[in-house]
C-alpha cells in the first residue's frame, strides 16, 4: 500500500470517528437532556446531521491545528538518496520503465491529479464500489418511497374535506398556508402521513370520513405541525446522510431519533393549539388501536402519526404536566448554531496523517529533488528543439512530450498526497533567447492542498528552490508575466500523447 492511499484511508477513517463523535454527543444530549422538549431535541439533531454535511468540506478547508501523526514504513526515495546525480549525463533513450498509451494517459491524468487517478488508486476500487452499493440502495429505496407516495396521490387517493370542520380556521391555529388534505382508497394505509415541502400534503387514512370532530382535530393539528416545522425536509436531509454513512449504525439511531423528536414536538404543538392533554391522547391510543401490529410499507416514507413502539412514551409525554412545553425560542436557536459553528471547525481541525514534520521535511527535500529533474528535462528538450520550449496545452502534454529525458515517470509526480507538478502556461512554444530574467520565471512549480506549506519550483535557468507560503504573490505574479512565442513553433494535438516504455 503506498502512502497516497494510506492518506486517503486515514482522511476517510478521520471522517468516520469525527461524525460518529457528532452522532454520539447528540443522542447523548437528546436522550438525557431534551427527550422530554421534543422542539429542543428536534434542534439539536437537526444541528447534528447539518454538521456532519459540513465536515468533510471543512476538513478541506480549515488548516489542521492537531496533526495525529501515524508511523508509516516507505521505501526510500531512489531519486533523494543522489540528488547531486545530473539528469544530464545520463543516456536519453526511448526505452525505459513506460508500456503502452494507456499507461501514458494514466501517468498524465495521475500527475494532474495523483490522489484520484493514480494507478495505486485502483487499490481503492472495492471500498469505493461497496460504500456506492450501500448508498444506491438507501438512496434508491428513498427515491422509489417518493415515487410511490407521488402514485398515491394522483392514482390512489381522493380531495378531502372533513364535515362540520373549518379547515381554514384549524389552519390558522397551526400557523400553516398553503397545503392539500386528501383520503386515501388504500385500506392497508390505517394512519395518517404527511409529506412535501413546496406543497404539502396530508393524507388520512381510508376510514377517516367516519372520525368524530374530536379526532379530525387531534390528529389535523398534529400533522400540521409536522408542515410548520417543516420535518419531512429535515428528515430527507437525515435520510441523505444515512445514505452516505449507511455503515455507520449511529447515524441510523441519530434519524429515528430526530424522527421520535418531530412526533414529540408535533404532539406538543398540537396541545398548545388548545386540545387538552386528555383528549388527545385518548385519541392517539385509538388511532394506535386501529393500527394494531402491522407496519407500514417501506415506501411509505412521509412523517407517520405513530408507531405503536412509541405510543407508550407519546402518551406519557402528553399526560406528564411539563413547564417546557414549548417550542424553540430564538436565544435556544441562536445557541444551538452556534455550537455547531464551534464544533464544525474544531472537529475539522482535528486530522490523522502520515505527513508528521519530519515526513513533510522528507517530502520537501523528495519534492525539490523530482521538480528540479523535471526542469532540467525540459531544458534538455528545448535544446534539442531550437531553444523552444515544448508547446503543449496541459501540464501532462509537456511530461508526455518529454519522456525521454526522463529516468522514471515516478519523478514527475509530487511526494505529497494531492500535490501536482504544473507547468508554466505562458512558456509553451516561446524561445529560451526570449526569456529576459531566467533566473525569476518560474518553469515548473508544485500545486499543494495545504497552502500553509512550502512549494517546488524550479526556473528557466535550470536552479530549483523550496518556495514559502509568505512570498506566494511574488510568486504568482511572476506567473502572469507573458512572452512573445517563437513562429517556427506549433502547438501539439490536444490529445498527443507518447508511448512510455
Amino acid at each position: 500500500m503506498t502512502r497516497g492511499i494510506f492518506e486517503i484511508l486515514l482522511f476517510g477513517a478521520g471522517l468516520v470517528l469525527k461524525t460518529s463523535l457528532l452522532f454520539g454527543a447528540a443522542l447523548l444530549l437528546y436522550r438525557n437532556a431534551l427527550r422530554r422538549n421534543g422542539a429542543q431535541g428536534h434542534l439539536a439533531l437537526v444541528a447534528c446531521f447539518l454538521a456532519v454535511l459540513a465536515i468533510p468540506l471543512a476538513s478541506r478547508l480549515v488548516s489542521p491545528r492537531i496533526v495525529l501523526g501515524v508511523a508509516y514504513r516507505t521505501a526510500p526515495d531512489r531519486y533523494a538518496q543522489d540528488l547531486n546525480q545530473q539528469i544530464l549525463g545520463r543516456k536519453a533513450s526511448t526505452t525505459g520503465d513506460f508500456a503502452n498509451p494507456s499507461s501514458a494517459n494514466g501517468a498524465s491524468n495521475a500527475n494532474e491529479s495523483p490522489t484520484l487517478f493514480s494507478e495505486d488508486s485502483l487499490a481503492l476500487l472495492p471500498v469505493a464500489i461497496l460504500w456506492a452499493s450501500g448508498f444506491l440502495f438507501v438512496a434508491g429505496r428513498f427515491l422509489i418511497g417518493m415515487a410511490s407516495l407521488g402514485r398515491m396521490r394522483r392514482k390512489t387517493s381522493v380531495p378531502f374535506a372533513p364535515p362540520a370542520m373549518n379547515l381554514e380556521a384549524l389552519a390558522s391555529r397551526a400557523g400553516v398556508i398553503g397545503w392539500d388534505l386528501r383520503r386515501t382508497l388504500r385500506p392497508e394505509m390505517t394512519v395518517p402521513i404527511t409529506w412535501g415541502t413546496l406543497r404539502p400534503m396530508i393524507l388520512l387514512p381510508v376510514d377517516a370520513e367516519t372520525w368524530p370532530e374530536s379526532r379530525f382535530e387531534a390528529v389535523l393539528l398534529h400533522e400540521l405541525a409536522h408542515i410548520k416545522r417543516r420535518d419531512f425536509f429535515w428528515q430527507s436531509v437525515a435520510e441523505f446522510v444515512c445514505a452516505i454513512h449507511w455503515f455507520n449504525p449511529l447515524a441510523w439511531k441519530t434519524s429515528e431519533a430526530l424522527r421520535s423528536a418531530a412526533e414529540t414536538a408535533a404532539d406538543d404543538s398540537a396541545v398548545r393549539a388548545g386540545i387538552l392533554p386528555s383528549d388527545y391522547a385518548t385519541e392517539l391510543l385509538q388511532i394506535a388501536t386501529r393500527l394494531g401490529n402491522r407496519k407500514l410499507p417501506l415506501a411509505y416514507i412521509g412523517t407517520p402519526a405513530m408507531k405503536n413502539s412509541q405510543i407508550e412514551s407519546r402518551v406519557e409525554a402528553i399526560l406528564l404536566p411539563k413547564p417546557t412545553r414549548r417550542g424553540s425560542a430564538t436565544l435556544q436557536v441562536l445557541a444551538f448554531a452556534a455550537t455547531v459553528l464551534l464544533a464544525v471547525p474544531v472537529l475539522a481541525s482535528l486530522q490523522a496523517s502520515t505527513q508528521t514534520p519530519e515526513a513533510k521535511a522528507s517530502d520537501r527535500t523528495i519534492a525539490l529533488s523530482r521538480i528540479k529533474q523535471v526542469g532540467l528535462a525540459t531544458l534538455m528538450y528545448s535544446q534539442d528543439y531550437d531553444g523552444l520550449f515544448p508547446y503543449a496545452q496541459s501540464s501532462a502534454q509537456a511530461l508526455n512530450v518529454e519522456y525521454p529525458y526522463y529516468k522514471n515517470k515516478e519523478i514527475t509526480t509530487s511526494p505529497t498526497p494531492g500535490g501536482k507538478f504544473v507547468f508554466n502556461s505562458n512558456l509553451p512554444g516561446v524561445n529560451m533567447t526570449a526569456i529576459p530574467n531566467p533566473a525569476q520565471t518560474p518553469m515548473w512549480y508544485e500545486v499543494l492542498l495545504d497552502k500553509t506549506e512550502r512549494f517546488a519550483a524550479v526556473y528557466t535557468d535550470g536552479h530549483a528552490k523550496l518556495r514559502g507560503p509568505d512570498t506566494r504573490s511574488e510568486f504568482e505574479a511572476a506567473l502572469k508575466e507573458k512572452f512573445a512565442r517563437d513562429p517556427k513553433s506549433k502547438p501539439l494535438p490536444k490529445n498527443y500523447l507518447i508511448t512510455w516504455k
